[in-house]
């Protein structure tokens, strides 16, 4: 089902634009230093992008304009507040490099204090540098292809959407380098001191990437990431990347991206989250990060995500009776208005 939808995207949307970014970050100093090389397909003579607050972008050799736009046009549903930017290379240029460099201090794209105070995306603990965080040229022309080194203090680890790995510590840094062959909508890359775990399961490497060592936690997780990678298969098809990385965030946040998902520290401590939450992230990399509603509405992968992590568990546990009791009983006091939201068609879009 997968790989149908994938051809769809292939066959009707137009080429992406490929992203080629290398970053030294220093988490110590909550600083990132960038470059993106960025190849534009064919029909495209420009770019307008959108970078958060503080990130400044240059042309390293002068030959690209670079124009603010109005505020208004800033890229829309992004978490962090940024500045939109169009850039126009010299004419025939397909390929060019935007460089950009700042710190990254506070959840909005303003500046904390100082950065052991920050609570932002990259911090001295890691960083969650997730599409909305606008940590790289973020454009909206649609899913694009990206490539990632990623230039880390020695002690730190990166783990991003696709495949890679991280390099040996050479001269007191870690470079990784992440590639993926098929088009995202965005890019998120995670970093920290993890003590990492791996497994392996019908040729998908299965990691759990752990902020402490807990090998114990960590065998419970691989265990029913295995069992749950087989049950969807069998019902959705084959598995779509060659990895799957669960990784203990650096807040509270809950997500899944493509070949990933992220848990909280309390969250994934809880004992019950192996086998209540897992299943709804590891199902949403099928259908949420792989089908995806369409832009004008449709919230149909959320439910059949919910149904597949949820319901079909339940009542292979024999308590779905029980499981369809609660969800009536929270409809129930739902407020009018949530009640009496239309239903949105089968709309999709493929990622």
């Amino acid at each position: 089902m997968f790989l149908i939808f994938l051809l769809i995207f292939h066959t009707a949307a137009a080429a992406p634009v490929r992203h080629d970014i290398r970053a030294r970050l220093d988490p110590e100093l909550c600083a990132i230093t960038a470059e993106d090389r960025i190849t534009l397909p064919d029909g495209l003579t420009e770019l307008s992008f959108s970078l958060r607050k503080g990130l400044i972008p240059s042309s390293p050799d002068g030959s690209v304009g670079l124009k603010e736009e109005p505020a208004a046009d800033a890229y829309s549903g992004t978490e962090a507040s940024g500045t939109r930017y169009s850039a126009s290379p010299p004419r025939g240029r397909k390929t060019f490099v935007i460089a950009y460099s700042g710190t990254m201090r506070g959840g909005d794209g303003e500046s904390a204090p100082d950065c052991s105070a920050a609570s932002g995306p990259l911090t001295p603990d890691g960083c969650l540098l997730t599409p909305d965080k606008l940590w790289y040229p973020r454009t909206d022309t649609g899913p694009s292809f990206f490539r990632l080194t990623a230039d880390l203090p020695a002690g730190y680890a990166a783990v991003s959407t696709g495949e890679g790995k991280n390099g040996p510590e050479k001269d007191g840094r870690t470079i990784s380098s992440w590639r993926s062959d098929v088009p995202a909508e965005g890019l998120t890359l995670l970093c920290g001191k993890y003590k990492e775990y791996t497994s392996e399961r019908q040729g998908v490497k299965l990691q759990a990437l752990l902020s402490r060592p807990d090998e114990a936690l960590s065998r419970r997780y691989l265990e029913a990431a295995g069992r749950y990678l087989d049950m969807y298969s069998g019902l959705l098809g084959r598995y779509p990347y060659g990895k799957f990385a669960l990784v203990e965030g650096i807040d509270e946040s809950e997500f899944a991206q493509p070949s990933l998902a992220v848990l909280g520290p309390t969250a994934l401590r809880s004992p019950s989250a192996p086998r209540s939450v897992l299943p709804g992230l590891m199902a949403r990399i099928w259908f949420g990060s792989g089908v995806l509603p369409a832009e004008q509405g449709g919230g149909w992968s959320e439910g059949l995500s919910e149904y597949l992590s949820g319901h079909l568990i339940a009542e292979a546990a024999g308590r779905g009776a029980e499981y369809r009791k609660n969800l009536l009983r929270d409809h129930r006091g739902l407020p009018a208005e949530v009640k009496s939201a239309p239903l949105r068609g089968p709309l999709y879009r493929a990622r």
